[in-house]
């Protein structure tokens, strides 16, 4: 996690956490070890399916660096993306940050939410011609028929997307207070199914 980065988001556990604390400067010093070896073990022609990762609302993607290591060690191509305004803080390659805080919480920002997605999903998948699964389903899953099916790892659903389901495979994976008996877009979702 770069140092503005890992700074910020202790910050914002620290103060999630209250008196229980969070250790100072403990996101800086984690560290992750990626192709530690690398087997020639596929043709250069073989092309892997692509794996478009958003985490969810405020989590930047870098906490999910093990878990998008762990897929593509299964053989995908993983791209994990933050949302713009929607993720705690992201950091472009000339070091500018840019904080969350323009998407709200309230059901009046939906289509906002979905339209962001979806140009965000959209962008990423325009630089490639291959197929894609995507763990969020959002509207870019309605537009693109190159997403061939979805995730979510209990997050919340954005958009028309809630309403007309997809005609493609998909997961919903919920916990305790995330499913479809508290989250009104889940139940949508499955009866457009």
């Amino acid at each position: 996690m770069p140092p503005d980065i890992a700074s910020i988001e202790d910050a914002v556990l620290d103060a999630y956490l209250g008196s229980v604390g969070w250790p100072e400067g403990i996101l800086s010093s984690l560290e992750l070890a990626l192709c530690c070896k690398v087997h020639r073990r596929h043709s250069p022609s073989q092309r892997f399916p692509k794996l478009l990762y958003g985490t969810g609302l405020n989590i930047s993607r870098l906490f999910y660096s093990a878990m998008a290591q762990h897929l593509a060690s299964m053989g995908f191509e993983v791209i994990a993306m933050d949302h713009l305004y929607e993720t705690d803080v992201v950091q472009f390659a000339n070091g500018e940050l840019v904080f969350r805080g323009r998407i709200g919480r309230d059901s009046g920002d939906d289509d906002a939410k979905a339209r962001g997605l979806d140009v965000d999903a959209s962008f990423v998948m325009d630089f490639s011609t291959f197929k894609w699964l995507s763990t969020s389903p959002n509207p870019a899953m309605l537009s693109k028929p190159s997403i061939l099916g979805g995730v979510n790892l209990d997050g919340e659903l954005w958009g028309g997307v809630r309403k007309l389901g997809v005609s493609r495979p998909f997961l919903f994976m919920g916990a305790e207070d995330h499913n479809t008996t508290s989250f009104p877009g889940w139940s949508e979702f499955c009866k457009a199914m």
